[in-house]
């Protein structure tokens, strides 16, 4: 059976992120002690040159972890919600599981839809501060030389009205290029 490769940005990366980022921790911890006791074996103490490289090795380690750990408190929605998200965003440039992080902000976005005008989306998260959050992401586009208006919703009612919205509007297709960069952007500052 071939899986489809889950990509950022699909459903169910925040899962898929989360086992690969452990795995990696996992391996590099394995392999620290491993180059550890054999250091210890061939030269019968702690101070030799393994033992450097095993602490060099901790740094690539506490980089995957610390990726983990930002990732650990989030999840992708339940598996109806995005049936329901697909029904109701058509053919529109979408994105999902989304965590954006800045050094003061976290922007947990389960579901995203890239128009013309503007980019809605939706988090279930209780403690995101909304306006920040879009500002933020609106800055970092901007950044990127590319101009949108953000709307995050905390609630899917309004959101899907807004997306049935969108589907009855007309997309302007000679933006497509440039709705693919916002939506680029936007994957590029998710972990």
């Amino acid at each position: 059976m071939d899986k489809k490769k889950i990509r950022k940005g699909d459903y169910g990366y925040i899962k898929k992120r989360k086992l690969v980022q452990l795995a990696k921790v996992a391996f590099i911890l394995l392999d620290i002690i491993l180059v550890m006791l054999i250091g210890i074996y061939i030269s019968g103490s702690r101070k030799n040159l393994l033992t450097v490289v095993a602490v060099l090795m901790v740094l690539p380690m506490a980089n995957f972890a610390a990726s983990l750990i930002a990732l650990f408190p989030h999840k992708s929605a339940p598996l109806n919600e995005y049936e329901e998200f697909q029904k109701h965003s058509g053919g529109l440039i979408t994105s999902c599981d989304m965590v954006i992080t800045s050094r003061t902000l976290v922007v947990p976005l389960e579901f995203s839809v890239v128009h013309s005008s503007g980019v809605y989306a939706y988090s279930a998260s209780k403690d995101l501060k909304v306006k920040d959050a879009q500002e933020y992401v609106e800055n970092m586009c901007a950044a990127n030389q590319l101009n949108t208006k953000v709307h995050i919703f905390k609630d899917l009612g309004p959101f899907y009205r807004r997306l049935d919205a969108l589907e009855r509007e007309k997309p302007d297709v000679e933006k497509e290029d440039e709705l693919l960069h916002i939506k680029a952007c936007m994957l590029a500052i998710s972990l």
